[in-house]
């Protein structure tokens, strides 16, 4: 549930302890106050709703006086009052990257520990529970998690043992992980929700389980998942109709997601978009609206727009998103080498799909089709291949047909699935989204052969 009181239910229950929470680091500087909000015991923000802290429930049983117990606190804590001279964090901020508070983020805080009369929650033992805001009638309370640096994908646990007239009883346990205040946002092509979870005698071929986790034959979905540990991220399908008219719902829900999401981080988001055929589009159309900040809403960085082989001008897809605003930073496009050929015996014999608009190209007069309103070159880059193939699917197609009815070169469609999309990967890094890794072919998984007919579309 983002930053509101959690649920609390059966569901949260399990994930609590196997799914980390993300924490957006708080390095920015929310109120302009010229003070890191790390160091800003109270963020004023009167343009907007209060800065909030990630909330930790704490429940103790009834029936028991609170002279008799104790909470055994264990956590990463960074002490508040070693924020040394220029608001320096402390050397070991990355071992201890987390601070439990009392009051949130937009309420005047002490630096004291609990103990002393402040605000911050040390990791140790709590002997007056009365200081955490507990009484007799009330033994539920939210107190707040905030993060000062990045995990590196590494979860951090928070424990918090309950002790009863000295003795103990089981302890709970949730982890959460502080990632950067990124946020990457992939959005698939047409018909990509049911074609990744499409199965062949009860096998799911578009998902498959590797020892380094689950990929899928989806790039935008993979670099998505590659993401998550450092930045925060979106992933949504695209349209299920192959009109696509659902583009628009879907524009609307990623904007207000994404919205949300810089509101909960206090603003300073830097934000990357990568998209796939119709879903390509749309992330060019969602980049443009949140590149240009709405009035009241706080500041945020679109710094890189990538779109493998965008597809269709269709009256569901708005001509606006093909211009791309003057405020995102970085594009790159990699699309097929051209237009299919009427010739079967024609070099770009991997090219399919001549029914729609292909995006990454000129329009009849010479004009490009994607452009760009401010100064900023867009990354043009082509390839040998499939629409499926730089989607991440290569030799699905029943479009490409290979010998004697073709002259598909699976194994060509297969290397240029892998470039196209190591050259999104590489443009990512350039735009200083440092975290995307770099994949070798290996990675990748595709079969040394073409996939047999019956998984083909």
């Amino acid at each position: 549930d983002r930053l509101k009181t959690p649920k609390r239910d059966e569901e949260e229950e399990k994930k609590e302890t196997k799914t980390p929470k993300k924490l957006v680091v708080n390095d920015n500087d929310t109120d302009g106050d010229h003070v890191p909000d790390y160091a800003d015991w109270n963020i004023a923000t009167p343009a907007g709703p209060a800065k909030r802290f990630t909330p930790l429930v704490v429940q103790i049983p009834a029936g028991q006086p609170l002279a008799g117990m104790q909470l055994n606190v264990s956590y990463k804590a960074s002490d508040p009052a070693l924020v040394g001279h220029g608001h320096r964090l402390p050397d070991n901020s990355a071992e201890r990257p987390l601070r439990i508070w009392t009051k949130n983020a937009g309420e005047a805080r002490n630096i004291a520990s609990v103990t002393a009369g402040g605000h911050f929650v040390p990791d140790g033992t709590i002997t007056d529970l009365t200081t955490l805001g507990f009484i007799d009638a009330k033994r539920t309370v939210e107190l707040y998690v905030e993060g000062i640096a990045t995990t590196v994908g590494v979860s951090q646990p928070i424990s918090i043992e309950l002790t009863v007239g000295g003795r103990a009883i089981q302890p709970d346990l949730v982890t959460v992980v502080v990632v950067s205040n990124t946020l990457v946002i992939g959005i698939d092509g047409t018909g990509s929700e049911a074609w990744l979870s499409r199965e062949v005698n009860g096998v799911r071929y578009n998902e498959r389980t590797t020892p380094d986790g689950t990929r899928w034959n989806s790039h935008v979905r993979n670099l998505v998942e590659d993401s998550w540990p450092f930045a925060m991220t979106i992933y949504q399908p695209g349209p299920p109709s192959d009109d696509g008219r659902e583009s628009d719902d879907i524009f609307r829900v990623v904007r207000d997601a994404a919205e949300g999401i810089i509101q909960d981080a206090g603003g300073g988001t830097s934000i990357a978009f990568v998209g796939w055929s119709r879903g390509a589009m749309i992330a060019s159309g969602v980049a443009n609206a949140l590149a240009n900040t709405p009035a009241g809403g706080l500041p945020r960085n679109v710094v890189f727009v990538g779109m493998y082989d965008p597809v269709d001008m269709s009256p569901q897809v708005d001509d606006a998103w093909a211009r791309i605003s003057a405020n995102v930073e970085a594009v790159t496009i990699v699309g097929p080498t051209g237009p299919r050929s009427a010739d079967e015996d024609a070099v770009h014999n991997n090219v399919d799909y001549d029914h729609f608009i292909r995006m990454a190209h000129r329009d009849f007069f010479g004009r490009w089709r994607i452009t760009h309103q401010g100064t900023v070159i867009i990354d043009r880059r082509t390839y040998n291949a499939s629409h499926g193939s730089i989607g991440g699917t290569p030799g699905y197609n029943d479009d490409n047909r290979e010998p004697p009815r073709g002259v598909y070169d699976y194994a060509e469609d297969r290397r240029n699935s892998i470039r196209s999309d190591q050259d999104i990967r590489a443009a990512m890094r350039r735009a200083a989204m440092d975290f995307v890794p770099d994949r070798n072919a290996a990675w990748y998984g595709f079969p040394s052969t073409r996939p047999p007919e019956d998984h083909w579309q």
